[in-house]
């Protein structure tokens, strides 16, 4: 029901170290109405060391100085009462509060301390119950390593600034660090003192919603099944009727193989070739794989690659997708179309989408947002009546493209 959130240091990840266990019971109060560049320091939560957050952004949701205080069931551990005031009904939209987290001397507050193998792990991220709704999140800034959890429900996603952790949309009852499948991890570079997180919810949401969440600051043993590799970039180029997809991988440890599936309607995948690792290594190894003759009836092809470990451990990569016969104005992909349920919206070239409009056959406008740079576009579009649509999609350039959309 609740998201929280430990932070701890790993000594199988990043060398031998003694965690120390943040005590986060000694806060600041903050008078009059808490928002944007609110601060409050929490004293001592190691010998000498003072953890200042500061709120830098705050989108559809609020809080209040009292539910900033502890709770249960971790009485040393920050857990704020998040409130999303306004209704949120798209699948992509996005509800939460952005914080900076400083380490500082207790003597000199200008004075940062550097944190040594720190890591922050995921403890209970979880949805509400149905598939649509909305999910809880987390968002981290680089850099950091996140670190996979065997069974997880979570979903990962990195870009140039954020590691996004969104949670699948099973809910888990009470903050606990037992159920594993509602976890997920980042480990931070040695000597980090500051960094900034993003914490709510994405999709459908009513008024008023409350979700609590839990920054809980100490280690807790057994946690990591981590996955030996880190996937830094995927492509899919198309050519002629084939596909050459490529990708590169850096620090390969005890590492399998990879598996590459395709799909033509962007929800189901099939299974087409396996890539041997190069072995291990700290360097950056450069794969590619060639689909040839690709039969795609809709003139566009889906791929994603499962990373496997040696013990069988796995992770998903992101999805990329390549177009045949593109023109260069035809930038955006709709699919699945038709569609049934939820209709996502992807660029394969560098532009961001930034708004989006669907209006129904006789052009009454139903649906419309806005985005940020990077966001993910996801519609849920089970409550469309089956018929026509038009799709009006504005580029950051600009540019404004129109598409045809079938909903079954």
């Amino acid at each position: 029901m609740a998201l929280a959130l430990s932070l701890h240091f790993s000594s199988s990840a990043q060398g031998t170290c003694e965690p120390p266990v943040y005590n986060f019971n000694n806060k600041s109060n903050v008078s009059g109405t808490i928002g944007v560049n609110s601060e409050f320091t929490f004293s001592n939560v190691i010998s000498n060391v003072n953890a200042i957050v500061t709120i830098t952004k705050m989108q559809n949701a609020s809080i209040t100085n009292a539910n900033m205080d502890n709770a249960s069931p971790y009485t040393q551990a920050w857990q704020p009462f998040i409130t999303f005031p306004s209704s949120r009904n798209g699948a992509g939209d996005s509800s939460y509060i952005e914080y900076k987290i400083r380490f500082v001397s207790s003597s000199q507050s200008s004075t940062l301390v550097d944190q040594a193998c720190m890591a922050m792990t995921i403890v209970d991220c979880d949805g509400n119950g149905s598939g649509n709704t909305y999910r809880e999140m987390v968002k981290v800034s680089l850099p950091g390593t996140p670190m996979g959890i065997a069974n997880s429900t979570i979903i990962g996603y990195d870009d140039a600034r954020w590691m996004l952790f969104k949670s699948g949309p099973a809910t888990f009852n009470n903050i606990d660090t037992i159920n594993k499948a509602a976890m997920g991890q980042v480990n931070f570079p040695t000597n980090t003192n500051t960094f900034y997180m993003r914490v709510g919810v994405v999709g459908p949401i009513s008024a008023n919603t409350q979700r609590q969440f839990s920054f809980y600051f100490k280690s807790f043993a057994g946690l990591l099944v981590p996955l030996p590799v880190k996937l830094s970039d995927f492509r899919a180029l198309p050519l002629n009727s084939d596909v050459n997809l490529k990708w590169i991988s850096t620090d390969e440890q005890q590492f399998s193989h990879y598996e590459v599936y395709r799909s033509f309607n962007g929800e189901s995948f099939e299974f087409v070739s396996k890539v041997d690792a190069a072995g291990n290594s700290s360097r950056a190894a450069n794969y590619q794989y060639l689909d040839a003759n690709v039969n795609s009836p809709t003139n566009q092809v889906f791929y994603k690659l499962k990373l496997v470990d040696l013990n069988g451990h796995f992770q998903w990569s992101s999805t990329r997708f390549a177009l045949f016969n593109q023109s260069p104005s035809a930038s955006v992909v709709l699919y699945p179309n038709p569609v049934n349920d939820v209709l996502s919206i992807q660029s394969p070239l560098l532009l961001q989408v930034t708004h989006v409009s669907i209006k129904n056959a006789v052009g009454q406008e139903l649906m419309q947002r806005s985005f940020e740079a990077n966001e993910v576009s996801q519609w849920s579009v089970a409550d469309l009546q089956a018929g026509w649509y038009t799709i009006t999609i504005t580029l950051e350039d600009g540019s404004v493209e129109i598409h045809k959309l079938l909903k079954q």
